[in-house]
């Protein structure tokens, strides 16, 4: 039974590492070209094929009890966190690119409650603001400690969400001028952040990260 599981394992490891790469090889070109919409896109399907159990576990939870994508980001993350013994997923967003992290963290238009003032109009004191700020604090804490890199990456991620919704949702103008300064930064936070991830969870493969989603079915 061991060598079963064991052997579900990788191959569910694979497939996922198969799907995600695929994806980020073509942002990469993306990227080289300075398409950054498409390039940003294209990441987001990457670290999607790593951690998403839509099929699986969501499938078998009631909606109310299901797991949402930040959650499962997270707990990726975390995972992530614990093999990465090597600490590669901390170098690359504070010794290497800890600016893209700033310069997304403070950019309310990749904060959520930002967007919800905007459509609602309830908040006269601009609480989303406070909100923002204190998150800010315990992502600035976390970016100078390693132990807490998950989640800085969780918070950080969630930002460039914001924007990846946009474009996948047809809420913003492919290469529209309105939204640069905030496509650019995600897709270079996403050109250096992905491949680091997958690096880590290409030397993983005994880990447990789940059945992958809609895996191949014999047809015959």
């Amino acid at each position: 039974m061991r060598e079963q599981v064991d052997s579900d394992h990788h191959d569910h490891h694979g497939l996922r590492l198969r799907r995600s790469e695929s994806w980020a090889n073509k942002a990469a070109q993306f990227y080289e070209q300075d398409d950054h919409d498409c390039a940003l896109l294209l990441y987001w399907i990457a670290l999607n094929a790593l951690y998403d159990v839509e099929s699986s576990e969501r499938g078998n939870t009631p909606p109310s009890r299901s797991p949402t994508d930040s959650r499962l980001r997270r707990q990726f993350l975390d995972k992530l966190q614990k093999l990465d013994l090597n600490r590669v997923l901390y170098d690359t967003v504070w010794r290497q690119y800890s600016d893209h992290t700033r310069n997304i963290l403070g950019n309310r238009f990749m904060y959520t409650p930002f967007w919800i003032d905007q459509l609602l109009h309830v908040d006269s004191e601009h609480s989303w603001e406070i909100a923002m700020q204190r998150e800010n604090r315990n992502a600035e804490r976390a970016l100078r400690e390693p132990a807490e890199t998950a989640k800085l990456i969780a918070i950080t991620l969630d930002r460039v969400y914001v924007v990846r919704c946009q474009l996948a949702h047809g809420s913003a103008t492919y290469k529209g001028s309105v939204n640069r300064e905030q496509v650019h930064t995600c897709s270079h936070y996403l050109h250096a952040l992905i491949p680091t991830i997958g690096s880590v969870f290409r030397s993983n493969p005994d880990a447990d990260w789940g059945p992958a989603p809609y895996p191949p079915v014999d047809d015959s």
